[in-house]
């Protein structure tokens, strides 16, 4: 089964109601084609919204990452990190964390902002 790592920026079109994006992955899901992941990076990303302050919003936001597989950053994803913002000037720490998880997982980019991650050796996208 295919894995794609979902990144923040379709979580939060999502959320605030251009759902097309992440509606055609939940299709491939249902269908068991893929398997959807996010990150603590991409966690906290998410959760970083003032709106949350709400209780019944960060609820629903809660449940709504709950819907995710979440990998784990570990010790090797760190040092591929490392590695990457060290070929990459100017790349978001964040976005390296990203794209060491996914090259570690094994997993496709699901992301607008292709951009980012278009230096990054081996980085499939979805």
């Amino acid at each position: 089964m295919t894995k794609v790592m979902v990144d923040t920026n379709i979580l939060i079109d999502y959320t605030n109601g251009y759902k097309n994006d992440l509606a055609k992955l939940f299709a491939q899901v249902d269908k068991s084609e893929i398997k959807l992941l996010i990150n603590p990076v991409i966690v906290a990303e998410y959760l970083a919204d003032k709106k949350l302050k709400i209780a019944s919003a960060k609820k629903i936001a809660d449940e709504f990452l709950n819907l995710f597989s979440c990998t784990n950053i570990t010790k090797k994803i760190g040092e591929l990190t490392g590695k990457i913002i060290r070929t990459n000037s100017g790349l978001a720490w964040r976005d390296a964390m990203i794209a060491a998880c996914c090259l570690t997982e094994n997993c496709l980019l699901a992301t607008r902002n292709k951009r980012h991650f278009s230096t990054i050796p081996g980085l499939k996208f979805i």
